[in-house]
């Protein structure tokens, strides 16, 4: 054992306090340590989490924005005119009128002769068959899983009643909970503008 000699030439052993000090001082570096690293860590989750939700946005406004143009492509006459999309039967299921977003309690206004919304949902009868227009070809199975699309078609308020709105909700689940995004389009019946010509 090392001794060391004082100035009157006293041998003398280093002090425990004095040890027990550092190895206390250690255990709280090493805790303070543990807990940023615990922080930062739980802060990566965090940031990968919002990442993917963002990702899961990105995509339902563009799958949103197809459906929207699809819709305005496919025109008037083959969504109203038999067999078409709007002749679907709407839909009771609780389950798929929750997923409409609240545009679900647009109702009939009878003065106006408008009838109440009617929400189709689009995953149940957008597939290839024969008797309507697929409203969105090429939708991937991967979609599928992670998105639900929901179409709300009402008779627009402020115009003759041949003329139709649709909401356009795409929804999916995030952290537990359902995460929605809504797109509208105004479809026009073509005698309505006094022209004939769809807009």
């Amino acid at each position: 054992m090392r001794l060391s000699i004082g100035l009157r030439g006293r041998a003398h052993r280093p002090s425990r306090g004095a040890r027990g000090v550092t190895i206390l001082e250690g255990l709280i570096a090493g805790g303070v340590f543990v807990v940023g690293i615990v922080g930062i860590l739980n802060a990566l989750i965090f940031a990968a989490g919002q990442n993917a939700n963002a990702l899961k946005a990105v995509r339902a406004s563009a799958i949103a924005a197809q459906i929207r143009s699809s819709l305005v492509n496919i025109g008037y006459e083959q969504l109203v005119t038999a067999p078409n999309l709007l002749a679907q039967a709407c839909s009771t299921d609780a389950e798929v009128l929750a997923l409409a977003g609240g545009l679900e309690t647009i109702g009939a206004d009878a003065t106006e002769g408008r009838e109440a919304a009617c929400v189709i949902d689009l995953d149940a009868i957008d597939v290839p068959a024969e008797g309507y227009t697929v409203v969105q070809p090429g939708y991937s199975e991967e979609d599928r899983r992670t998105f639900r699309r929901i179409l709300v078609v009402f008779q627009h308020p402020r115009t003759a009643t041949t003329d139709y709105s649709v909401g356009v909700v795409v929804s999916w689940r995030a952290a537990g909970f359902q995460k929605t995004l809504n797109e509208f389009v105004f479809i026009p019946d073509p005698d309505s503008n006094d022209t004939g010509i769809e807009v």
